[in-house]
């Protein structure tokens, strides 16, 4: 498993990759959360309890954030700006991949001291697959499918 932010070798290009959730600085709500259910105590109890009650749960917590969701601008929901670029200064690279927003899409960002960088955004995978695809003559691109349900 990855740690929260991990910096790959992507095509001889270095990447930082992480869920996304920490760049929206906005939702504090949301990242109180976060900062609760990630204490490794906690994760270790989870780990213990029967799989039947995770489900529970977690479609329990899924059910809540949703909920909040509808109470929440879609800019609190969003990644601030300035930290992900606060991010890819950290970590000296100029390609960021992450998920969580759920709004697929390759962006391009000018710095500051107008250095062009890339973000791009993964979607989600409650109704599609997101894939990420390279090409040495196109680049990066974006692929949707919608699932199938084989049930």
């Amino acid at each position: 498993m990855l740690p929260d932010e991990a910096v790959i070798d992507l095509y001889g290009q270095k990447a930082v990759v992480l869920h996304g959730d920490t760049l929206c600085t906005q939702d504090t709500r949301y990242l109180e959360f976060r900062a609760k259910v990630h204490q490794p105590w906690l994760q270790r109890l989870f780990g213990l309890l029967p799989f039947a009650l995770k489900q529970k749960l977690v479609r329990k917590i899924q059910s809540d954030i949703r909920d909040d969701k509808q109470h929440k601008s879609m800019m609190i929901m969003d990644v601030t700006p300035s930290e992900v670029i606060a991010v890819m200064h950290r970590y000296n690279v100029d390609l960021m991949i992450h998920g969580h927003t759920h709004r697929p899409a390759i962006h391009s960002i000018q710095t500051d001291d107008q250095t062009l960088k890339t973000r791009i955004v993964l979607g989600d995978w409650y109704s599609q697959s997101s894939i990420l695809v390279y090409s040495k003559l196109t680049g990066y691109s974006l692929l949707s499918r919608p699932l199938i349900n084989i049930e």
